[in-house]
């Protein structure tokens, strides 16, 4: 088993930032090799651990460290638009190279492991891909009815933003599902209730259109 460089640092002691150079500094040597996908996952829980899934770090995700080595940086407008953008305006091309390492913030984040060490097997988790005899119930859905393999979410993040996108077709800025303030201040698994409700103004949807127009949809 490899193991990336270990630290004596408390990981729960660390707040964001402190937590990206950390991965940063133990990243770059030990799982430059990660980026290679995998071909059949290791398992029905992989990754074993839930990565991050909000705006800043998918952003890193696809446009990788050398662009991105802070994906907290991107929480800022004009910093966003000078690291992603080229001189002429156009949005630089992503090389999809960012997962290893923010895989690795995200395994910091979730685990409550004082002494928590990246090892190369669990990091590399994230580059597994699942075969379609490991997924018989999805694999028989794609090959029955009609599926695209050319769609995009409107915006690169949670459930809740892209939920709003197709429904009422904006999502007023919103790029995570706690768009609730007040839920903010409750126990943080009821806080993500947030995720099953649109955003306070959206009072007409595509349903509503549906209905207006005598359009059948149930």
């Amino acid at each position: 088993m490899s193991t990336a460089r270990g630290h004596k640092r408390d990981v729960r002691t660390l707040g964001k930032r402190e937590r990206t150079n950390l991965v940063a500094s133990i990243v770059d040597a030990e799982i430059a090799d990660v980026l290679q996908p995998r071909r059949g996952a290791r398992g029905s829980n992989v990754p074993s651990t839930n990565p991050h899934e909000d705006f800043v770090h998918i952003l890193q995700d696809v446009y990788g460290p050398d662009v991105i080595p802070d994906p907290y940086d991107m929480e800022d407008r004009d910093t966003r638009e000078r690291r992603l953008k080229n001189p002429n305006g156009k949005y630089i091309v992503p090389k999809m190279n960012g997962w290893p390492q923010n895989f690795c913030d995200g395994i910091l984040h979730h685990h409550d492991d004082p002494c928590m060490i990246l090892r190369k097997d669990h990091v590399s988790e994230i580059m597994d891909m699942y075969l379609p005899d490991q997924l018989p119930v999805m694999s028989g859905l794609a090959r029955n009815y009609a599926v695209s393999d050319l769609w995009f979410c409107s915006v690169p993040s949670q459930t809740n933003t892209n939920r709003a996108f197709w429904i009422v077709g904006a999502a007023a800025g919103l790029v995570t599902n706690d768009h609730y303030p007040v839920l903010k201040k409750l126990d943080k698994y009821v806080k993500h209730f947030a995720a099953d409700y649109l955003p306070e103004g959206f009072n007409r949807s595509l349903f509503d259109v549906l209905e207006e127009n005598h359009v059948d949809w149930g």
